[in-house]
Order: C-alpha cells, then structure tokens, then sequence
C-alpha cells in the first residue's frame, strides 16, 4: 500500500510540473489575448494544486513558497506561518531535515526526482509518517523550484505497531501455557492469575479492534437503471485498477477485472432497485477460486428522486478479508488452547480431584466470557454500521443529485466556449488585423462594453422589435446587408450607436467587425454562466469538506453554533430547494463548546428527520437562543406530527415510525444520548402540523463526556 502511494504521489507530481514547464513555456503569440491565457494556465495550476488528494508544495532553495490546503491541515500550520520560512519546520530534527535534502539531490541527479519515507512534525508536537517526492522545475538547474508532494501514512505505521503488539501478545500467552504445564500444581494460583490477565488482554485488544474498525476506508459507488456505474470514489476506483473516478463512468461490472462475479453484483443490484429496499451489511467475495479470495462486507440503497423514483443504486462496502483471517487464526489458538488444556487436565486429574473440578471451572468461565464478548462485539459492530451506512447513503446521494445541474451548466458552457475558441479565433485575429483605422477605432472604443458585461438583458419580445426597428432604419439608408449582421447588431445593442450605419456604408469590414463583437459578446455570457454554476458547485463541497474534515476532531473545542447548522442545511441543499421553505432565526447565537462531531451528528439527525416528516414539502424552521447558562436549539417542521399515543416511546431504541429501510430507530436514542453527556436535555412537542425538538446545552464545556 506504501508503494501505492509512491507511485500515486510521483504521478501526480509529475503530472504537476509538466502543467507548470507548460505554463513557463507558453507562447503569447499562440494565445487568445496574453492576459487570458495567463489567467487559465494560472487556474489550471491552482486547481490541480488545490485539487490534489495528496499534499503539494513549492521550495526554492529549501524555502517554503507554496503549499496547498492538505499539508495545512496535515501539519496544523496555516499559509502565513509557513510560506518564507525554511522547510526545516516540518522536520523533527536537524538530522532528518539534512537527510532528506541530501538524499532528494542526490535521486534527481541520478533519475530527475526523489522519492523518501521520513517524519514530519505536526504543529502540535506529534510526528507524522510522510512519503515525499520532489521534482525540480528546472533538472539543470536545483536551486531553482522545487515541487514536491507528501502522502500521510501515520495510520498505517500505527497499525503494523499494533499487529506487531498482538504478536508479542501471542508468544507472552504461550509462555504462560508452557509455564503452567511444566510447574503443574506448584503454579496453579500463578496459572489463575495468567487467565485473569488474560481477560483484561482480551478487553483490551477488543477495544483496539474497534479503534482499528473505525478507520477501515470505505467503498462507495452508484450506477443507473441499466447497471452503468454514474460514478464512485477514489478508494473504488483504485480497486477497479482505475487511476480516476471519472474513467469508472459508463462502465459495468462485466468490462472491469472482476467481471466472474459480474453475476452476483448485479443480482443483488437488480434485487435491490425491485424491492426498493435496502440491503445492508451482508457479505460477498471477490476473485476468483484460483487465487486468495477476498471478502468483502457491503451496502446497497437504492437512489430515488424528489418524487420518490427510484433511478438507480448506491453502494458501500469495506474489506474483511483481514478479519476473516484473524477470525481463523483465533479459531487455531483457541483449538491449541484446549489441546494444551486437556493436556493439563489430564495430567492435574491423575494427582488431585479438587484441582480438576478447578480447571472445569475455570474453562467454563473462559468459555461464557469469551462468548459474552463475541455477542457484545457483533451487537455493537451491526448497529453502528446500519447507523453510519444508513446516514452516509442518504447524504451521498442527495449530493450527487444536487451537483448534476450546476456541472451540467459548466459542461456545457464549457464545451461552448472550447467551439468558439477552436473554431473563430484564428478567424478573429485576421479579422482585426485587417480592419481600417477609422474602423479598429471603433471596435476598440465598443470592446470594453462588451468584455466588462455591461450589456442589458432584454426579452425575447422586445429583441423582435428592436430587430424590425433596425431593419427598417437599413433599408431607409439603402444599405444591403446580411440578416446575420442585423441579429448581431441586436445582440450587441449596437442599434443605438448613431455610427453604426454611416460607418458600414463607409467600410464593409464593420460587419467583420460588428461579428467579432458579438462573438465576444457570446464568450462572455458563457464565462458568466460558468463562474455563477461553478460557485453552487463549490458551496456544496465547501460544506461537505467541512463535514468530513470535522469527523476527524472528537476532542472538545469552541464552535460557532449558527455556522455549524448553516453547513448541515448546505449539505442538504438539494432537498431544500423544491418544496421546502426554510425560515432561520438566529438570536445572539455566538459560540459553544463541545465535541464539534457529535453535536453535528445530533443536528444532522434532527433535519433529515424533520424533512422525511413533511416529505419534503413543507416549512423548515431552524431556531437559536441564548441565554445566560445555557443555549436553546429548535428544529421545527410542519409534518402531519407524532400521534399522540406514541409520544413516549419516541426515544426508546430501535423503535422508529420510518418506512422500511429508511431508519434504525437509534437515531434519537444517540441524540439524547450525545446531548446528555454534554450535560444537556432534550424534548419535543408534536401535533397535527407543527412539531418542534427542543435542545438546551450548557454555554461551558461540560466533561463529563
């Protein structure tokens, strides 16, 4: 995986640099006008720089001169506090800061880039594991810049640590075995002491299973009515041997490398859009019966529409193929074990009956505390999975529906402008170079109208009039012109100009002219559609980033409460926009402290819950009120209400009003539980048309969470 990363970090820096040689290298003369494609390479470079799933940085003589927000949040330095500053910053000491600049000169002089596994130093004062790689823009030249990328593997040097710990804990469990073989009855209270220990080791390395659950990466994927996958993540896409999510588009499970089980997926698949029922945590293979066999636990919902259509199915799934294999290994110690300890009991029954009976004991209550963790393990594993899987599904469709519309936009102005660029300009650029003086004066006078948009939207209707007003004041002059010219006359409002006749009876180049107007006219009409589409697009990512990067700080912090809410109701913003109108009011709503995801968590839970209450038609109204000790939240819908009878089983676990599929009932349960532990209450008042929950926290930190 290590070496994955490697390559995955190489190729998208070089990738980087060759977009940055290009940039360097540009001709102007090649260019639509210099300040234009200045601007673009310029975009192109910030959006692959900022883009990038890995960190991206600058370094001109060892000297900070560009990073990308990545490494910010990995090291915890913001922009200012790194940019003109050495890199020996990052670096835990002199000596790892000398290595890495001598081993990175010393790859790029033998193979033109480096590549090395080394630690950083957080902000914080912990150390990271990073892979960097670094390619100089110029090879004949390194002190000029240097680009380089870093990958954060902190996570899996901690887990080779904890596999190396469970093996130490292995050999510790067989040396006990063997000692309590050998010694026999003269050991048998150091032997009851080595079971007791061995319970709290057991205890402890399930909970470090259940650490090492939560950072399992997941899978997702969702494809249309005809199976066609509509897109996935990166994780998935590396899997299907794919080096971008978009080359996964229009495909189906029979073109991919897994294509023996292309059956089995789209059974389930099919089952799935039939019943319109999810299916959830189940298990399945992956690869065939010729090579190790890898299992796989997974999710499928199917996608509906605001109208309730199902058009198509979304997917998660997680690899167990390592849980599977411990489950084995457990299985073979635990054979071993009551070899060892049969062995052990034979040997104790032929001295003494007593310490026989003991050992029976002593094996049954192995055996029931074993089971009792296996039962707690399972129960807790499938109702935080159902809980997660569930909420994630949900959110990553409404979101991928919601971008459909403002990409489409920028799609299709973007392929617009690329036709009018590719097609007219090298026609333009002849097209002014042979205008007269007396005309070039003109076109050059109108052209800052035209490129600062100042131009009046105007009605179909009134364009028809305007156009017939024209034509009428062409023909009164006795100028024969093309219709082409009268509609670009219009669509620049050049009608008004008292020049624009005399000037065209005078020059035939003013229809070139009047042309070259309207097509830049045209040009930026579509720059405006695309920067007004491509703004909807990045409020939405802007929430879901701020959603997803949250989930990885569970320490308690201080937090705009308002700010917090307005990035939920961001995320469902596609739910929000037909059929619901939303009201907020806001009375000094300032900051709170507190576990910033668990309190997103509680919030998240109340709107969708509100939302399927009116499916999603109806009022929202979102409400926050502070007071001296303690802050008031309320979530309000115009729903047709709980009934009545059923208000006091509303927060019991895994009861739940939803349709099928749509809820676990634990919802609320975890609610109140988050908001309990943040010392808070929380209640609710329904009836017909208006329900409200109610949440009031604390304004200071509360630890007893």
């Amino acid at each position: 995986m290590i070496f994955r990363h490697q390559r995955l970090g190489l190729l998208y820096l070089v990738l980087l640099v060759a977009a940055v040689r290009s940039i360097q290298a540009q001709n102007p003369v090649e260019a639509f006008t210099g300040a234009t494609i200045e601007y673009d390479s310029e975009q192109l470079l910030q959006n692959i720089l900022h883009s990038a799933p890995s960190g991206i940085g600058v370094v001109v003589d060892r000297v900070i001169v560009n990073v990308n927000d990545y490494i910010l949040s990995l090291t915890g330095y913001s922009r200012d506090e790194l940019l003109g500053h050495s890199a020996r910053i990052f670096y835990v000491d002199d000596a790892d800061y000398n290595y890495v600049g001598e081993e990175k000169y010393r790859q790029i002089a033998g193979k033109g880039s480096g590549t090395a596994e080394i630690r950083w130093l957080h902000k914080d004062g912990h150390i990271l594991y990073i892979i960097r790689s670094s390619i100089p823009l110029d090879p004949l030249d390194l002190s000029r810049r240097v680009v380089f990328t870093v990958q954060d593997i902190s996570d899996k040097v901690a887990a080779a640590t904890a596999l190396r710990r469970q093996t130490d804990l292995f050999i510790i469990i067989l040396s006990i075995f063997a000692v309590l073989q050998l010694v026999l009855i003269a050991y048998l209270a150091r032997l009851l002491g080595a079971r007791r220990q061995l319970t709290a080791s057991l205890g402890e390395s399930r909970r470090m299973l259940l650490d090492v659950i939560d950072t399992i990466p997941v899978r997702v994927f969702w494809k249309d009515l005809q199976l066609r996958y509509l897109g996935c993540n990166r994780l998935f896409a590396q899997d299907a041997r794919e080096m971008e999510p978009a080359a996964m588009i229009g495909k189906d499970d029979y073109s991919m490398a897994r294509a023996t089980q292309a059956d089995l997926y789209q059974a389930d698949d099919r089952s799935v859009l039939d019943s319109g029922i999810a299916k959830l945590n189940y298990e399945e293979p992956q690869g065939s019966s010729s090579i190790t066999p890898i299992y796989l636990r997974t999710s499928k919902i199917p996608l509906r529409n605001m109208q309730g259509q199902i058009y198509g199915v979304l997917g998660v799934y997680e690899d167990i193929t390592e849980a599977k294999r411990t489950e084995e290994l457990l299985r073979k110690q635990e054979k071993d074990l009551r070899a060892l300890n049969e062995t052990l009991e034979d040997r104790i029954a032929n001295r003494t009956r007593e310490l026989d009976s003991l050992n029976n004991d002593l094996l049954k209550v192995n055996a029931e505390l074993r089971h009792a963790l296996d039962t707690l393990k399972e129960t807790q594993d499938s109702l935080i999975n159902s809980e997660k899987l569930a909420a994630l599904g949900q959110l990553v469709a409404g979101i991928a529906y919601g971008l459909n519309t403002p990409l489409g936009a920028i799609s299709s102005s973007t392929g617009s402008l690329m036709e009018i660029i590719e097609a007219r300009l090298a026609t333009v650029s002849r097209a002014i170079a042979g205008f007269p003086d007396e005309v070039r004066t003109w076109f050059e006078a109108r052209l800052p109208q035209i490129l600062d948009g100042e131009l009046e939207q105007t009605l179909a209707v009134n364009l028809h009039m305007l156009r017939k007003k024209f034509k009428v004041r062409v023909t009164e002059t006795g100028l024969t012109v093309p219709e082409e010219f009268i509609d670009a006359v219009i669509e620049t409002q050049l009608d008004k100009d008292p020049e624009i006749l005399s000037l065209s009876a005078r020059h035939p180049q003013t229809k070139d002219a009047v042309d070259t107007l309207a097509r830049l006219a045209n040009v930026r009409r579509i720059t405006q559609i695309i920067n007004l589409t491509s703004g909807k697009a990045s409020n939405v990512v802007s929430a879901l980033l701020h959603h997803v990067h949250r989930e990885e700080n569970t320490e308690k912090s201080s937090m705009e409460r308002a700010k917090e809410i307005d990035n939920i109701l961001t995320l469902y913003s596609n739910q929000l926009k037909d059929g619901i109108t939303l009201s907020r009011s806001y009375n000094n709503a300032g900051k709170i402290e507190g576990d910033r995801s668990k309190l997103n968590q509680v919030w998240l839970n109340l709107i969708r819950n509100a939302l399927q209450a009116m499916n999603y038609h109806g009022k929202l109204t979102i409400g926050i009120e502070a007071f001296d000790v303690q802050v008031e939240v309320l979530v309000k819908d115009s729903g047709p209400g709980i009934p009545e009878h059923l208000h006091q089983r509303i927060f019991e676990p895994f009861f739940t009003t939803k349709k099928r599929g749509e809820g676990t009932g634990l919802g609320l349960d975890i609610c109140r539980s988050i908001i309990a532990s943040h010392g808070g209450s929380m209640d609710f008042e329904s009836r017909p048309g208006c329900t409200v929950f109610q949440v009031r926290l604390p304004t200071g930190l509360v630890d007893t969470y």
